[in-house]
C-alpha cells in the first residue's frame, strides 16, 4: 500500500515551492534590496520567485484536490486537509506578493481570510470536535 499518486504529488510540489520560496526570502529578495543598479530590484527578483514558487503550488493543490475527490480520502479528513491546503497556499504565496508590492499582499491576505472563514464556518462544529478528540488523545497518550 503506497502513497495515492495525487497526495505524492502535492507532498512533492509542496516540498519543492517551500525550498523556493525559503531561498528566495532569506537570500536573493534581501540581496535584490541591498545591490543598487539604478532601478529597484527587488520586486522584479520577488516576481520571479512568485512565478516560480505560483507554479509549483498550483501543481501541489491540484495534486492535493485530486486526492481529495479521490475516494480514498476520509470523509472526516477532507474539510481538514481542505483547509491545510489553503493554509499552506496562503503561506508560500503572500509574503511574496508583500515583497513585490505590499497592496498585494495585504489584500492578498484579506481575500485568503475571508475564503478560509467562509469554508470553515458551516463546520465549526465538526472541527472543534475533531480537534477536542485529537488533543484528547494525545493528552491521554502521556
Amino acid at each position: 500500500m503506497g502513497v495515492p499518486d495525487g497526495l505524492s504529488r502535492a507532498l512533492g510540489g509542496y516540498l519543492t515551492a517551500f525550498l523556493i520560496w525559503l531561498f528566495s526570502l532569506t537570500v536573493f529578495i534581501p540581496l535584490a534590496a541591498e545591490v543598487s543598479a539604478g532601478i529597484p530590484l527587488r520586486p522584479l527578483v520577488a516576481s520571479m520567485f512568485l512565478t516560480a514558487v505560483a507554479i509549483e503550488v498550483y501543481s501541489a493543490t491540484s495534486g492535493m484536490l485530486s486526492y481529495l475527490n479521490s475516494r480514498r480520502a476520509a470523509e472526516r479528513l477532507r474539510l481538514v486537509l481542505l483547509e491545510v491546503t489553503l493554509v499552506a497556499d496562503a503561506v508560500l504565496l503572500i509574503p511574496l506578493l508583500w515583497a513585490v508590492a505590499p497592496v498585494l499582499g495585504g489584500m492578498s491576505l484579506i481575500l485568503a481570510l475571508v475564503v478560509m472563514a467562509v469554508l470553515a464556518s458551516p463546520h465549526l462544529d465538526e472541527l472543534v470536535t475533531l480537534a477536542s478528540g485529537a488533543l484528547a488523545r494525545l493528552l491521554g497518550a502521556q
